[in-house]
């Protein structure tokens, strides 16, 4: 009875109009109402090929600035007929093969981009190429956006249909495969995709961010084919006969690709040979025992290069937030968790959307819509340091004092708010405690309350406050894998410099004097160690500068 009401499952801005289709108790309805007014509804057409009939079934849709819509989602009732399928507009209704599993074979349909002269799809699949038992593969496929099908053959159907397997894989000897991909997002200015990749559901939880340049998804294109002559032959290179495709016109260039040999190569050759590999050979950001849902990307300008940051929802209701890996040579580096929800009240994020000319976040859920500002500088405490600055790199013996941004305000190139590893800094000695916010008191993720810290000690080591009890020697060993949790009791306390056994690995370059000091944070892996702690993992340096 649940899935008997009407889901909103196609949104789309055209114009001065907003294109809404739902499910309506899998009778699928589509209207065209005003942008400024929804009551006001232009027309009424069915949401068949449009929306799916099942609100659990994936699907994506987009509109094109001429009025085309293009959806993925399935064709009937039982979601067995699957189809990329374009209406309205001006060009022919047309459709992938009906029925034909090495077109497309149980699809989960994830997001579609209208790109120059293509209309891209991003889905996951059952793959059809793979002889030893079923798996799934992630695919990124494309068609022309000035397809108008066949002649005699391919009639109503895609000629410029194709598609290629995506690979984010953790390399090595035997590569370990996140096959699934679970989400997309688009930076139009640089041409990059960043994927959210997942494990299947009945294998141990991990997830990944890879990121692929559309140029090379074009150069896998561009490349040979993957071609089966019959269910008893393997699956073989093909050489592409026409390895610089590009859409040709309505009046001149596409009625001219449509010779019999050409629909006949165009029917049978699907599927490209070369795998598209992300742009660095390890993924972005990989975390075991959690599954990623959605993501969203942030550019913010620094003072002197742009950063990226990218916000993932988890399949608990939680958002992190990570900063993009910088070159080759480092490894990205998580700056916060929000928590959403009180304990015990979790629900699954249903969407994640970014608005950049804001720079908020919307988080859809069951029943409501969060907003979250990335702003999030007034969220953390001043901090202020009034006593003997020593042993430190760079630093001298003296008074100081060290202070953050004040309530409300961000350095204006600085406006993704203070990471977490400011709360890994050295111990240092007379700092003052900080009074720990109400975590419940603001609206749904207003803010990220303190809470306790907790570590990867032996059981004998405790951790109380911030503080923790043991030997200097198991401090030294142990004080990286500290981690900040949501959860808020009591005060929040920095840690303590370790004064037996010299400087703090996480600071480096103090400088300034008197009452005002200006801090470099270097936080540097130490050779010795394979991990950094759970808060940045493999990270090797993160820099911030106040």
């Amino acid at each position: 009875q649940e899935e008997c009401q009407n889901y909103i499952r196609v949104l789309l801005v055209n114009g001065n109009r907003l294109f809404t289709c739902g499910t309506n108790a899998f009778t699928p309805i589509c209207t065209n109402r005003t942008l400024t007014n929804l009551t006001e509804i232009h027309d009424q057409i069915s949401g068949m090929a449009r929306c799916p009939y099942n609100p659990q079934h994936n699907s994506t849709a987009l509109i094109t600035s001429n009025g085309e819509l293009y959806a993925a989602t399935a064709m009937d009732f039982p979601g067995r007929d699957p189809a990329i399928y374009r209406s309205l507009g001006g060009l022919p209704p047309l459709r992938t093969a009906q029925y034909n599993s090495k077109w497309l074979n149980e699809p989960n349909f994830v997001s579609s981009y209208d790109i120059g002269n293509f209309t891209y799809f991003f889905f996951r699949e059952i793959a059809v190429e793979h002889d030893c038992g079923k798996t799934i593969f992630s695919r990124a496929s494309r068609v022309c956006k000035n397809d108008i099908g066949g002649r005699f053959l391919l009639e109503d159907t895609w000629t410029t249909f194709m598609k290629a397997r995506l690979n984010c894989s953790r390399p090595g000897e035997i590569p370990f495969y996140y096959n699934e991909l679970q989400d997309t997002f688009f930076l139009p200015e640089l041409d990059l995709i960043y994927g959210i990749f997942t494990t299947n559901v009945n294998s141990i939880a991990a997830s990944a961010v890879c990121v692929f340049n559309l140029t090379a998804i074009t150069q896998v294109f561009n490349g040979p084919f993957k071609y089966q002559e019959n269910s008893r032959s393997a699956w073989l290179p093909y050489p592409n006969p026409n390895p610089d495709f590009q859409c040709g016109t309505i009046d001149y260039g596409l009625y001219m690709n449509l010779t019999e040999r050409n629909l006949q190569d165009a029917q049978k050759f699907i599927l490209m040979h070369e795998v598209v590999q992300p742009v660095i050979p390890i993924p972005f950001f990989m975390e075991d025992n959690s599954r990623f849902t959605h993501i969203v990307v942030d550019v913010v300008q620094g003072k002197d290069m742009l950063y990226h940051i990218f916000y993932l929802a988890t399949d608990y209701g939680t958002i992190k937030k990570v900063l993009s890996p910088l070159n080759q040579s480092t490894d990205s580096c998580l700056l916060e968790e929000i928590e959403l929800f009180p304990p015990g009240k979790r629900q699954s994020i249903r969407s994640l959307q970014i608005l950049h000319s804001k720079s908020i976040l919307f988080v859809g859920l069951r029943s409501h819509v969060v907003k979250i500002p990335l702003m999030r500088c007034s969220f953390h405490k001043t901090y202020k340091l009034d006593n003997t600055v020593s042993g430190m790199p760079g630093a001298t013996t003296r008074p100081g004092r060290l202070e953050g941004p004040e309530e409300g305000q961000c350095p204006p190139w600085f406006t993704w708010g203070l990471p977490s590893w400011l709360l890994w800094g050295p111990r240092v000695e007379g700092l003052e405690a900080q009074p720990c916010r109400d975590p419940w008191s603001p609206p749904w993720g207003a803010s990220m309350p303190w809470g306790h810290w907790t570590s990867a000690l032996p059981p004998h080591q405790e951790v109380l406050g911030g503080r923790r009890e043991g030997t200097p020697e198991s401090f030294r060993e142990n004080s990286r894998h500290f981690r900040h949790t949501g959860s808020c009791s009591g005060t929040h306390l920095e840690l303590i410099r370790d004064d037996i056994n010299g400087p703090s690995p996480f600071i480096r370059g103090w400088s300034g004097g008197g009452r005002t000091r200006q801090e470099k944070r270097e936080w540097r892996q130490p050779e010795e160690k394979a991990l950094c702690g759970q808060y940045c993992v493999g990270v090797r340096v993160c820099t911030l500068t106040l």
